[in-house]
């Protein structure tokens, strides 16, 4: 697991806007890729899940979005990662401070953060990937958005 500064982060991962969003100015920012063939059910190209290693064979929850989620607080996990929906652990329940891994589908990469309107320290995965949310992280998060590269 990598540990960047906010300003690192948008240098390396072409976040232009990120650092001006990440305050305060020492906001720190994990890099948790772990490996590639990310998979997100329900259609989107980004996903957040309920529990770690979601996309391993275990049934949990999962919303996916094509867009960025200032609050998370007013989204619930609205699939199965495996099975019908309605069956699994964490289905419908509210994403904010209960999510615990992330992918990326496409080439932009995603990033949660641990306060509303993408603020404060954050964790993000390389496009293509998928992750675990850090200690820090991990159930502490308020808003995601994905990259702008491709």
């Amino acid at each position: 697991m990598t540990r960047l500064t906010s300003v690192a982060v948008a240098s390396a991962a072409g976040f232009t806007a990120l650092a001006s969003l990440a305050t305060p100015a020492e906001a720190t920012g994990w890099n948790v890729t772990a490996g590639s063939g990310a998979q997100c059910k329900g259609g989107g190209t980004y996903c957040i899940f309920y529990s770690p290693n979601a996309w391993f064979g275990s049934n949990n929850a999962v919303w996916s979005f094509n867009y960025r989620a200032p609050n998370l607080g007013q989204w619930t996990f609205a699939h199965c990662s495996q099975g019908g929906d309605g069956s699994c652990a964490g289905w419908n329940t509210y994403i904010r401070n209960n999510a615990a891994s992330m992918a990326a589908i496409d080439c932009k990469g995603m990033t949660v953060w641990v306060y509303p309107n993408y603020t404060g320290n954050f964790t993000w995965v390389s496009g293509g990937s998928w992750g675990n949310l850090n200690g820090y992280l991990r159930n502490n998060e308020a808003s995601t958005s994905r990259g702008n590269l491709c």
